[in-house]
Order: C-alpha cells, then sequence, then structure tokens
C-alpha cells in the first residue's frame, strides 16, 4: 500500500527503515529527504547520545541541516553543536 506524502518546498523529511527502537537504531541509516527548488530548506534534528539519560537535563546534541539549489546542484550543509 502507498500513501502519498505532500510537503512543501524548503522541507526536510527524515527517514528510517529500521526497527523503531532508541537503544537499536542505527542513525547512520537515516536518509534526509531534502525537497527544495525556490527556497532553501532548514532542519534541526536532536540526537542524544545513546548512552547515558543526559537528555533529563536538557543536554543533547543538535544537527543543523540545511539545504539549498545552486543553478543545477543542490548544496547541503549539516553542523553539530551541543546544548
Amino acid at each position: 500500500m502507498e500513501v502519498p506524502l505532500f510537503v512543501r518546498d524548503g522541507a526536510i523529511v527524515p527517514y528510517y527503515a529500521g526497527p523503531l527502537c532508541n537503544s537499536f537504531m542505527d542513525f547512520s541509516s537515516i536518509e534526509l529527504h531534502i525537497l527544495c527548488r525556490e527556497q532553501s530548506a532548514k532542519f534541526d534534528y536532536v540526537l542524544d547520545d545513546l548512552k547515558t539519560r543526559n537528555y533529563e537535563a536538557g543536554l543533547r546534541s543538535i544537527a543543523h541541516v540545511r539545504g539549498e539549489v545552486r543553478g543545477i546542484c543542490l548544496h547541503v550543509e549539516i553542523f553539530e553543536d551541543w546544548s
């Protein structure tokens, strides 16, 4: 069964096809579908370290993802910061 997905220009949609269990998720298998044409795309992906409960104290990593079409090329920038 297929379900249509409607998204706006400038959206970034994370996709993971593996088992949905936090302690077993392989974050290297997450796909980011970047959908931008007329405007740039921005998305902040929040992660914890998967080892401790530091997220309860607000400690987490944020991957800032930006995508922009320049000419015929898609330019993607990903940078991380810890809060």
